[in-house]
């Protein structure tokens, strides 16, 4: 806000407002003179102007008088001609009156060819040199327009290249022009001269009538100043006071609906991307941020992020390559502000993020101008389960109502996540055995569907496993249920172990196992992997260094052979895995139409 500024040195403010004051009286004074100055010049312009036109034309018509009684009878009274008798007449009379009051001249001459001839100059004797001008020449314009047969006034210079104000007319009985001239400085000088006086005069008076001014005026206006200052100074103080608050109240209203805006998408997103793209679009917007994005922390490792794929980008084309470079990649620990933001669970703004050393892409970010940071993160409970981080062209100017709101923003993710988990929470306990955490036999079953569609456009087989712990009933009646619950764990794990990546196991339950085996070229690999779990089953589970003398009677069903639909090739598995037990346990069998190839271990 703009501030007045009243000197507190008394002696330089009555300095200042006499040369103030002396000023405004000058511009006055110098105003008025000045536009008496140019009217009366104009008025004296004006007069001459009309004097030497009226001269022009009584001289002229005299002239032109003399010339026609000549013409009649003076032919023979001059050796060369009437024109020249009443030249002679002419000169003899401005030799006898003086003419234009000693301030002008009055000039006649003749055209002669290319070139103006001047024969009379007033105020002079008979000249005995005739001077010559061309006739185009700019000099003696006057005379030229009056030999042109025009009459008026001109400003312009003559003969001798001197300005003048001029008033020219023909002598149409002579064929001769006649001109009555002044020159333009005789009409300025007296001007000027009485100009310089009055400034003088003017300024004597100025500078008397300001210091008595002062003197008097003085201490009432130092009286007056300070009453102002006073003044002033208490209303730029509520001015700002007042300004300050209305700021703060626009910042506040403006943070309050950008919060409620927050609440309202964080509650309408049905995933935690959707929540994450709607919070970053809206604090980047509002901002005025140039870059917004989110990490998520690995699930395989709390120490490590990777982007959670959710932008906010400005300049999209210019930005893309800070995302292409971001995506797909991991940040380890103390990698830049998101990884000291996951270690201390606490926000950081950087003035420069190009400067970090640490920061992986901080050249990048240099290449596009991207300077202020801030990194946010996203808790639940007392566990960083994301980070937020946003960049600008400028520094990033943190205030009361800008944390708080990004306090909020976290809060209202952090409630999508411990949602988002509670829901996968319950749906894994849906879908999954609650003792060892293997798909229950509904979710198994499901992926043997899937992997019996993508079969049919793949033209490959699906195998179907069904096992059954042999003596696991032994085991509960002599070592206890949580001896016989452990079992059923490590069971379990040797079975994840074992199996391809892509292969399911589920427990459909009591010592009952599943094992979906999608993309098979043929019947062999469901051998392999069936020989290989009656080998391990043996040496890997034991209690207490006792072996529990386990073993595993396993029903095999391949799609297409036994079967193109789920339940027809569980029922065909499980058929088989007790036809393996009806042959001595312990061993495979694989399902036919009409019998079973049975296989044992021994």
């Amino acid at each position: 806000m703009a501030m007045l500024n009243i000197s507190s040195d008394p002696s330089r403010g009555q300095k200042r407002r006499l040369l103030l004051l002396i000023l405004i009286m000058s511009l006055v004074v110098t105003s008025a003179v000045g536009v008496a100055i140019v009217q009366f010049y104009a008025d004296a312009y004006e007069a001459q102007r009309n004097s030497l036109t009226e001269q022009v034309r009584t001289q002229a018509h005299l002239i032109d008088s003399i010339a026609r009684f000549d013409r009649k009878h003076s032919n023979n009274t001059h050796p060369r001609g009437w024109k020249y008798a009443t030249l002679s007449q002419v000169v003899d009379s401005y030799l006898s009156h003086e003419q234009l009051g000693g301030r002008g001249e009055m000039t006649i001459a003749r055209r002669e060819g290319n070139r103006i001839v001047f024969m009379v100059r007033s105020g002079q004797e008979r000249p005995t040199n005739i001077q010559y001008v061309p006739f185009d020449s700019s000099l003696a314009e006057p005379m030229r327009q009056a030999l042109l047969g025009r009459s008026g006034t001109v400003v312009g210079p003559d003969y001798l290249g001197v300005e003048v104000l001029a008033a020219h007319a023909p002598l149409a009985e002579l064929g001769w022009g006649i001109v009555a001239k002044v020159a333009v400085s005789k009409i300025k000088d007296p001007i000027i001269r009485v100009s310089v006086l009055s400034a003088i005069v003017a300024s004597i008076l100025i500078i008397s009538g300001a210091l008595m001014f002062q003197r008097v005026i003085g201490p009432l206006i130092n009286n007056l100043e300070a009453m102002v200052k006073e003044r002033t100074e208490s209303l730029e103080k509520e001015i700002a006071e007042r300004y300050e608050a209305e700021e703060h109240l626009k910042a506040e209203m403006s943070f309050a609906m950008l919060r409620r805006r927050l609440a309202a998408g964080a509650n309408k997103a049905k995933s935690t991307t959707e929540a994450l793209e709607a919070s970053i679009e809206l604090l980047c917007s509002h901002s005025n941020w140039r870059i917004g994005h989110a990490f998520l922390v690995s699930p395989a490792d709390s120490k490590k992020l990777h982007s959670a794929g959710t932008w906010y980008l400005i300049h999209g084309d210019q930005d893309g390559v800070f995302r292409d470079a971001v995506e797909g990649a991991w940040l380890n620990g103390g990698e830049g502000l998101p990884q000291k933001v996951l270690s201390d669970g606490r926000s950081i703004i950087a003035a420069d993020v190009t400067e970090d050393p640490d920061y992986v892409w901080a050249d990048l970010l240099k290449e596009l101008g991207v300077r202020g940071s801030l990194v946010q993160p996203i808790r639940v409970g007392d566990d960083t389960i994301a980070v937020l981080e946003f960049f600008s062209e400028q520094q990033i100017k943190p205030s009361k109502l800008l944390l708080q709101t990004l306090d909020y923003a976290t809060d209202q993710l952090g409630r999508v996540f411990e949602r988002q988990i509670a829901e996968e929470k319950i749906t894994h306990l849906a879908t999954h055995d609650a003792l060892t955490g293997l798909p229950s036999l509904k979710l198994g079953v499901d992926r043997l569907s899937q992997s019996i569609r993508m079969a049919e456009r793949s033209k490959t087989k699906v195998g179907l496993m069904f096992m059954d712990l042999d003596g696991f009933k032994l085991v509960n009646d002599t070592h206890g249920h949580a001896v016989g619950d452990q079992v059923l764990k490590e069971f379990g794990a040797l079975l994840v172990s074992t199996v391809r990546a892509a292969d399911t196991v589920a427990r459909i339950g009591g010592d009952e196992f599943i094992v979906v085996l999608p993309e098979l070229d043929d019947r062999k690999g469901a051998k392999i992997l069936a020989t290989k779990v009656i080998a391990l089953i043996s040496s890997q589970i034991s209690y207490r260094g006792l072996n529990l003398n386990l073993g595993v009677s396993i029903g095999i069903s391949i799609f297409p052979d036994h079967g193109v639909d789920a339940s027809v090739l569980l029922k065909q598995a499980d058929n088989a895995m007790y036809e393996s037990k009806n042959k001595g346990k312990n061993g495979f069998t694989f399902a036919v139409a009409k019998k079973f190839d049975i296989h044992s271990d021994t």
